[in-house]
């Protein structure tokens, strides 16, 4: 695809199938994890790092980010240093999201909510997005 010449596909490595049938494993069971959290309205620090394990591994779960924007709302609303720490700990996640799977529509949305909120700084998202 675009100008690389086309390999002729051989056997799949059997190494590759187990890893990815592994991560489909671990997709499912947190992803199962994380919407019966969600479902049940868990909003605490282990959901929250449930929930973050499995945008690190799957960017594009929409669902998933919103459950973090539920849960931080309310921090967020309530402003100070938790607030701050948490914006800090969400745009992280993002850039981290971001670098596996930079056109992650899902990642970039919840980026832009963090940074509506007012609490970060300008200049470090013209950085990433300029560089």
């Amino acid at each position: 695809m675009h100008g690389r010449p086309r390999q002729k596909a051989g056997p799949p490595d059997p190494e590759k199938v187990k890893a990815a049938a592994q991560k489909a494993a671990l997709f499912g069971q947190l992803s199962g994890e994380v919407l019966a959290r969600r479902a049940a309205r868990r909003y605490d620090a282990e959901s929250l790092g449930l929930a973050a394990k499995l945008v690190e591994l799957h960017p594009e779960v929409y669902t998933v980010w919103n459950y973090r924007r539920e849960a931080l709302q309310p921090v967020l609303d309530a402003g100070g240093e938790e607030a701050v720490a948490a914006v800090g700990g969400e745009l992280a996640l993002t850039e981290r999201a971001l670098a596996k799977n930079p056109k992650s529509y899902a990642s970039w949305h919840h980026r832009k909510w963090v940074v509506a909120k007012g609490m970060c700084s300008l200049e470090r998202e013209l950085q990433l997005v300029s560089g």
